[in-house]
């Protein structure tokens, strides 16, 4: 088993999609972070190490009820305007 650090286990669940919204633009699609309840967990972890004031932190546990209870978060409405949201409806 490979041991990543929190960065690229992170960066693994980035998509690239090249050429999108013009030639030679890389757009970085995170998708991913978002749908996988357990890389989210990690994501909001990071995050809140990283930049919230320690005295904050608790307020950070609504978070971890929503994951923990399997809640999926509320999708908008597609409207043509991302590559990962028409590449799912394949």
């Amino acid at each position: 088993m490979q041991h990543l650090s929190v960065n690229q286990y992170l960066r693994q669940h980035i998509r690239t999609v090249p050429d999108w919204p013009a030639p030679g633009v890389q757009f970085r699609d995170i998708t991913p972070l978002l749908q996988d309840p357990k890389v989210f967990r990690v994501l909001i972890d990071a995050f809140v190490h990283r930049y919230m004031a320690p005295e904050l932190r608790p307020d950070v546990v609504n978070w971890d009820r929503a994951l923990d209870q399997h809640l999926a978060m509320a999708r908008s409405q597609n409207d043509g305007a991302y590559p990962t949201l028409q590449a799912c409806e394949e």
